[in-house]
C-alpha cells in the first residue's frame, strides 16, 4: 500500500522534478562518465545545486540576485554570471549528447523522454511521470512551483517507478 499525502515535495527549496523523481542522479552519473568530465576530475556532484563546486558562486544557486534600489523596493534580476542557469560556467561547458545540465533541466518531461531514449534508468522515471500526466512539467521546475495535485502526482510517479518489491 502506498500513501500519498499533501506534504511538500522535496527536502530543500532547490528540489525540482528531476531531483525529486530521482532521475537527475542518473543524469549526473552520465555526465561524470564522459571523457571530458573525467579529464577535469569532476564527480557527479559537480552537476548538483547542493555542491559548491558546481553551482554559481555569485547567486549561490538561486539563479537571480537582489538589486537594492534606494527609494524603491528591491528587485530580483537574473544572475549576471550564470544568467539564471544556477551553474558555474565551467560546469556548463561540459555536455552529454551536446546538451549541458541547464539545457536538460529546461526540457519538459516529454522532450526528455525523446532525448534519453535507450537510457533505461532515466526512462523508468520519465515513463512514470508521463503515466501520471506530468509530461508538460520542466525537469528543473521547482517543487515549490507545483500545485498540490501536481505534487501528489509527482509523489505517485516516484513510487510507481521503483522496481518491484
Amino acid at each position: 500500500m502506498v500513501s500519498i499525502d499533501e506534504k511538500t515535495t522535496g527536502r530543500t527549496p532547490r528540489s525540482n522534478v528531476a531531483t525529486y523523481s530521482g532521475l537527475f542522479e542518473h543524469v549526473r552519473r552520465r555526465f561524470a562518465q564522459t571523457p571530458a568530465v573525467r579529464s577535469r576530475g569532476y564527480r557527479p556532484g559537480q552537476f548538483s545545486f547542493n555542491i559548491t563546486s558546481g553551482r554559481c558562486p555569485t547567486c549561490e544557486d538561486e539563479g537571480s540576485v537582489m538589486v537594492e534600489l534606494l527609494f524603491l523596493p528591491s528587485v530580483y534580476t537574473a544572475c549576471p554570471d550564470c544568467h539564471g542557469t544556477r551553474y558555474k560556467a565551467s560546469t556548463l561547458e561540459t555536455t552529454w549528447h551536446d546538451r549541458n545540465t541547464a539545457e536538460i533541466l529546461a526540457m519538459n518531461v516529454k522532450e526528455a523522454n525523446a532525448f534519453f531514449d535507450g537510457e533505461e534508468e532515466i526512462m523508468r522515471s520519465l515513463s512514470a511521470l508521463i503515466d501520471v500526466a506530468l509530461g508538460y512539467l520542466r525537469l528543473g521546475q521547482g517543487a515549490a512551483e507545483l500545485s498540490s495535485g501536481e505534487a501528489q502526482r509527482l509523489k505517485l510517479a516516484s513510487e510507481l517507478q521503483r522496481t518491484q518489491r
